[in-house]
């Protein structure tokens, strides 16, 4: 498939691949009737989709987008040691 080749090997975001495996490991995906929300905080874009019982959320640096990574060669910083406020989503779920 021309995707594979041409984006996600050529990039290397293969290795977002299990990570995501993981988080959706043993959630019944269909039941959960999930949402899309965004949930951006200072310097973080958060991508998430609220369910009846889960939170799933993917969080990436806000100043770097595919031009700046792809076209200009930026990689995005270290976003390790931030954190993600869903206390107004999580209430009664679980979060990954």
């Amino acid at each position: 498939m021309w995707h594979w080749d041409e984006y996600i090997f050529k990039h290397k975001h293969w290795r977002h691949m299990k990570p995501f495996s993981k988080i959706i490991e043993g959630i019944d995906i269909p039941r959960q009737d999930f949402k899309p929300f965004s949930a951006d905080s200072k310097g973080l874009r958060v991508y998430a989709l609220e369910g009846k019982k889960s939170i799933l959320a993917f969080v990436r640096d806000s100043c770097n987008d595919w031009k700046s990574e792809f076209e200009m060669g930026k990689y995005p910083r270290d976003i390790s040691s931030a954190s993600v406020d869903f206390s107004n989503y999580g209430k009664g779920r679980e979060i990954a």
